[in-house]
This record gives structure tokens, sequence and C-alpha cells, in this order.
């Protein structure tokens, strides 16, 4: 790596909450990264376990690490303050729980360069608590329309990505409090905004899995609070493209982003997508609005579940 390459600065917020059994690993990880321009932001987001002794350990241990405490106020108010903190040209995320391999960064800052993207983005490997692990790959492509951005997009997860901080800070681009899924909105703005972004076909970023997080929860308290955040965003989402005047090309990729994230079938309390691209092909669409519809399917699906 260059010298230049070398010397400009990677802001990483960490957000934290009850993680302690992970933090160990994640650190361990940051601190072996091949890219040493780093600062390591980690915001402890109210926990009640040992997280932040454990935080203080790391810290005395490499002083790139800056820690601050905040009461529980969820991951988005914890993001939001690191990228307040961050001093970097690039800013990129990473949950408590999740780690990376050791030139993750260096990949990631090193295609941002040769690019001239302001949003990088690679593959992810998840990894379920019985062990298995799913690969999604990204192929190389550098997407520059509107169109093409969102069409590459594949969910609402920001940590698999590098962003430029002056678009985030340009546009005040940041996450809404008090929301889950609060990345998809994130998202959608970033890439609106960004001259380009470029897709790496490598695989760095490792995703965990866990039982009672935000997407495994089945609680139905956590089950209504998902479904509410869901239209909360699917608005944010629509009204952005209605007031940004997304074409009907641009807004169908739109629609085909909120069904592969803020739909994911892949847990057992979201909607179907089979039934809710059958009920887009109605008419009933256009007179009711798209997000009046795919509310009434989120709802549907909660009191179904709640009968059982």
């Amino acid at each position: 790596m260059t010298k230049d390459l070398q010397e400009e600065l990677i802001s990483i917020i960490v957000p934290v909450y009850n993680c302690a059994p992970f933090l160990d690993r994640l650190f361990t990880s940051l601190q072996r990264q091949n890219y040493k321009d780093i600062e390591i932001i980690v915001i402890d987001d109210g926990s009640s376990d040992n997280s932040w002794d454990i935080i203080n350990i790391w810290k005395q241990k490499d002083k790139r690490i800056l820690a601050y405490r905040q009461e529980n106020q969820g991951v988005s108010a914890a993001r939001n303050l690191g990228i307040e903190k961050s001093r970097g040209k690039y800013i990129a995320f990473v949950d408590g729980d999740d780690y990376v391999d050791s030139d993750y960064y260096e990949k990631l800052h090193l295609n941002a360069v040769q690019t001239k993207s302001d949003i990088v983005m690679v593959g992810t490997i998840w990894h379920s608590q019985n062990g298995c692990s799913v690969l999604q790959p990204y192929y190389s492509i550098t997407a520059r329309s509107l169109f093409e951005k969102i069409s590459t997009l594949r969910g609402g997860n920001a940590n698999d990505k590098l962003f430029l901080k002056e678009l985030l800070i340009n546009h005040d681009i940041r996450f809404p409090d008090g929301h889950n899924y609060e990345g998809n909105i994130f998202l959608l703005q970033a890439v609106y905004y960004a001259n380009q972004m470029y897709f790496c076909p490598n695989t760095f970023y490792h995703y965990i899995r866990r039982e009672n997080s935000i997407c495994t929860n089945k609680e139905l308290t956590h089950i209504q609070k998902n479904l509410n955040d869901r239209c909360f965003i699917l608005q944010k989402m629509y009204s952005f493209a209605k007031e940004k005047k997304f074409s009907r090309q641009e807004n169908k990729a739109m629609f085909k982003y909120i069904y592969r994230s803020v739909l994911d079938n892949k847990n057992i309390y979201h909607t179907d997508m089979n039934i809710v691209l059958k009920y887009c092909r109605f008419r009933i669409v256009k007179k009711l609005g798209i997000i009046r519809v795919l509310k009434y399917l989120l709802l549907s699906r909660f009191y179904q579940l709640r009968r059982k």
C-alpha cells in the first residue's frame, strides 16, 4: 500500500448493546487490520452486562479505540453519535457481535480510491448459531445511475459498506432514531446522493445471526413493534422517492429493494413475498397506494400470528 493511500483515516463506528461474549472476537479482528489508519468509535448503548468493562480493557490495549456511553436509545442513536464524533475521511459500521477479515478495510479503501466511488460494498457471510454459514457474494460492478444503484442493493445492511463521510455530512444523512430497519432509508438516501457505487465480488464481513435479535425475536410485542417500524420506514422511503421525483423505473427498483429488505421472507413473522407481489399486480394499488397495501399486509400477518 502506498503512503498516500495509508494516510486517509477510516472511522469505524461500533454500536454495542449487551455484546459481552462477542467483543473480544470483534476487537481482535479490528486490531489485526492490515489497514492501520483507523479510529474505532465504540458507543455503548446502555448495556446491562459487562460490555463496558470489556470495552475499557481493549481501550487500554489499543489507543485508536474511542469509547462513549449513553442511556439505551437504540442502534440508530448510537450510530448517529458515532458519525458526530468521527474524524475520518471515510466511515464504516460494524455491529458488536460481528467481525471482519484482516484485509477488510484495506480492500474497501483501495476500491474506493481506485474507482473514485462514494460508497463501496462487499458481500457478507451470514453465520447462524448452529454453525451454518451462507455466502452472499456481489459481482464486481460500478453503478452510476440511480436505477443501477438501487437495483444492486440486496438489503438494508449498512455494515458491509464504506461511505465517504462528506457524502453523509453534506446531505445530512442519518439513521432514524427509535426504529428498526433503519438502514433501509439511510441507504436509499445515501445511494441517491452518491456519485457512484462500487461492488466488490470478495466477501469480508461476517454477520452473526443470533436468537432474540431484531430479526429473530418472535415475541408478540417485538413483532408488533417490528411491523410498526416497517410501516414507518416504508412511508419514509415512499415520501423520499416522491420528494425527489423518482422515475417509474427508479420506483420499480425501489419497490423491489423494499421486498428484499423490509419485507424479507426469511423470518417466520414476515409477510409472504408472493402475497405482496400478487397484490401489487392488482389495480387496487393504484387506488389505495403501495404504502396502504403493504401496511395492510403487514398488520394482517401480525393478527394471524396473534390468533395462533
